[in-house]
């Protein structure tokens, strides 16, 4: 399984982008599941949160 990380911004100002692709290297974990580790928590910091839903930015994992 591969993954990789993708971005997007909807402000003033658009873009998107994502990461190469990478291996996972855990062969016993499930695509969910790995999706979540790098997910869960979110953003501890209140101000670098409130910047990044003024900005309109999204972020996501992809696997293959």
């Amino acid at each position: 399984m591969e993954y990789r990380l993708c971005w997007n911004a909807s402000s003033n100002i658009s873009f998107s982008g994502s990461t190469d692709w990478e291996e996972v290297e855990d062969p016993d974990i499930s695509a969910g599941e790995f999706e979540n580790t790098l997910t869960d928590g979110g953003c501890a910091c209140e101000g670098l949160s409130m910047v990044l839903e003024a900005s309109g930015f999204d972020w996501w994992v992809e696997t293959r």
